[in-house]
């Protein structure tokens, strides 16, 4: 199973859904066919087996349960590679997030960091395909859309995927911060 962990930006962002929505169609994108939350992932996905879902379900109930609301500034659209996405400007609260969350899996699961990981970028993924110039072409079509200057981290939520494509995840749990 494939687990990500992400606080939930759709109700700051939902304004931008119909523009997306728009050109992902117009343009056959890949990820305008999945229907997750705007969200801001805390770390790559990782892979998890069915026997010790519970058990890291209950290790991130009690991580998530002792942060608080935040906020974080927000960069500007950009794109790499086959990615085009609201990138978030640097932030201490995030970082220390997805710290923790690194050693806290490594530790309890033997869960080892993905490559991104390693230079972890905040995101929220506005589309994403395989194919660079339908890419280009959405992000030359959307990068002068009205982005918000910051975005409340009041909402977190576990994404899960039984085999971890595209279009397949859910959100599994959702907590709202203090």
């Amino acid at each position: 199973m494939q687990l990500f962990i992400a606080f939930n930006a759709e109700d700051q962002l939902r304004y931008l859904r119909d523009s997306i929505n728009s050109v992902g169609s117009s343009l056959n994108i890949i990820s305008s066919k999945y229907y997750l939350p705007f969200h801001i992932s805390l770390k790559n996905n990782f892979t998890v087996s069915r026997e010790l879902l519970d058990e890291v379900i209950i290790t991130l109930d009690k991580y998530v349960s002792k942060l608080r609301q935040n906020y974080v500034r927000v960069k500007g659209i950009e794109y790499s590679n086959n990615i085009v996405w609201l990138r978030m400007r640097h932030n201490i609260y995030l970082r220390k997030i997805h710290h923790d969350l690194d050693r806290i899996l490594k530790r309890k699961f033997n869960i080892i960091r993905h490559r991104f990981d390693l230079d972890y970028k905040f995101h929220v993924t506005l589309f994403m395909d395989d194919n660079i110039s339908k890419i280009n072409e959405a992000y030359i079509r959307i990068k002068d859309i009205g982005t918000p200057k910051k975005i409340e981290l009041n909402k977190i939520f576990i994404g899960l995927s039984d085999y971890g494509e595209i279009g397949s995840y859910k959100v599994y749990k959702e907590y709202t911060l203090n």
